[in-house]
């Protein structure tokens, strides 16, 4: 919401519903203690706390992206010949 101006918006990024991006904000909020994004007839604007924290979460995505990067690459790089040994009655159906 915060980078896409509205939860329609953010749905499209994230490719989910507008309902899933505000149950998302509203379990961060409560898990977090604070409000991020005030909601009115118009669309959700952020907060100081919002604005405060969007640096951090910037280098989160950027570190869970890394990671995923680096798991990628991993389960690429597995190589080599697999071998099964089985009884031939099964083997055959």
């Amino acid at each position: 919401t915060y980078r896409a101006g509205s939860l329609t918006g953010a749905a499209r990024m994230l490719g989910v519903s507008i309902q899933t991006v505000g149950r998302r904000i509203d379990a961060l909020e409560a898990a977090i203690g604070s409000t991020l994004f005030v909601r009115h007839s118009g669309g959700y604007t952020a907060t100081p706390d919002a604005e405060a924290l969007m640096s951090e979460a910037g280098r989160v995505e950027e570190a869970v992206a890394g990671f995923r990067a680096r798991a990628n690459g991993r389960a690429e790089a597995i190589s080599g010949v697999v071998r099964l040994a089985a009884p031939e009655t099964i083997t055959t159906h």
